[in-house]
């Protein structure tokens, strides 16, 4: 999971080492049940389940692009990002700030 501050700085950190340790547990209940802090992602689905299984429960999505990319091609049968954006623009998805941040929101 990749989280994004003030456009800039980008965390990575696996489910299993947030939900592991109690500190990092404790402030992501903080993050994702303030529905102040606006959330733009791919997959809520997956990710809202992953966290109504330990309680927190997910406030604040602002937008999914797996699902804006559901309803705009139904008949696709993946919605991975990098192959939805590189059907949409034709190049693969670069992993640097800028890039992440307008691939996800132009």
């Amino acid at each position: 999971m990749d989280i994004i501050f003030n456009d800039q700085k980008v965390v990575s950190i696996s489910t299993e080492k947030m939900f592991g340790d109690k500190e990092l547990r404790s402030n992501a209940k903080v993050l994702f049940e303030n529905s102040g802090i606006l959330k733009i992602g791919h997959g809520f689905k997956r990710i809202a389940k992953i966290l109504l299984e330990r309680g927190i429960h997910i406030k604040g999505i602002e937008f999914d692009t797996e699902l804006a990319a559901y309803l705009l091609n139904s008949d696709l049968q993946d919605f991975d990002l990098n192959k939805i954006y590189f059907i949409e623009f034709g190049d693969n998805v670069s992993f640097d700030v800028k890039s992440r941040l307008s691939a996800i929101a132009p």
